[in-house]
This record gives C-alpha cells, structure tokens and sequence, in this order.
C-alpha cells in the first residue's frame, strides 16, 4: 500500500519549562474550541460563591472538576494534569485564574499562526496557479 503524506502542522509546545502539549494552532476547528472553552471560562468567573466557607471549597473544587474536564476535552486526556498538577486550575496568579494564562498562551499562538498561514507566498501562488489550470474547469463562476 502506498502512503499519502502532507502536512498537518502540529507543533509541539513546553508549558512552563515542563510539561509538552501538541496541537496546531491553524486549525480552525481548534481555535473555535479553544475560544468556547474561553467563554466557558468566563461564565464560571461570573458565578456567585457561596457564603458558607465549606461551600465555598466544594465550590473550588467543583468548578475545578468541570474545567479541568472542559481543558482535556480539547487539549487530550490527561493535559491538566501535566500543566497544573494538583493546583486548582482557577488559582489566582497576578489576579488572573491559571487556567486563563494558560488559554490566552494558546490563543496568542493561534493567533500567530493565522497571520502566518493566511498571507500569500509565492510558492502558495504558484500552486495555487498550478490547480486552477488543471481544474478550473470544475468551478463554479
């Protein structure tokens, strides 16, 4: 059997000196999973604590659970542990969740990425030129 290889681009990155995660940061379907989890995010900072301090923990841990359920879901099982360890991923660094440093790290590569691949280079030109000669034809115009 013969082999159909190209290029899927996904990189590999080390989280904090550590831990490393995969994931290509120009994949559209990515991103849009990475920018959902970012609203979740969001939603679960807008929740009210409760006023009983025992609450309060289940709570944390609670809210913890479910976002770290949320973080392996598009990152792969397994993820939060390699990144936060046993720290509640909504801890507070500079007055910001972890958690939320970790997302917008990866939202800055996405972002890279989209500027990198979505300008024109002339090889992307010439293949471009070379597939619209030999399939134009089937074009809607």
């Amino acid at each position: 059997m013969e082999a159909l290889n190209f290029g899927v681009c996904n990189k590999t990155y080390s989280v904090n000196g550590g831990a490393e995660i995969s994931f290509n940061p120009a994949d559209i379907n990515f991103a849009n999973s990475v920018y959902d989890l970012l609203q979740k995010l969001e939603e679960r900072q807008k929740e009210k604590p409760p006023e009983d301090i025992m609450d309060i923990f289940k709570a944390a841990m609670v809210r913890d659970e479910q976002m770290r359920a949320d973080i392996d879901a598009v990152f792969g099982s397994g993820t939060c542990e390699k990144v936060f360890g046993t720290t509640n991923v909504f801890s507070p660094s500079g007055g910001i969740p972890l958690c939320m440093h970790f997302i917008m790290a990866v939202i800055d590569e996405i972002d890279a990425a989209s500027e990198k691949e979505t300008k024109f280079s002339p090889a992307v030109e010439a293949y471009m030129r070379k597939y619209e000669s030999k399939y134009g034809k089937y074009v809607k115009k």
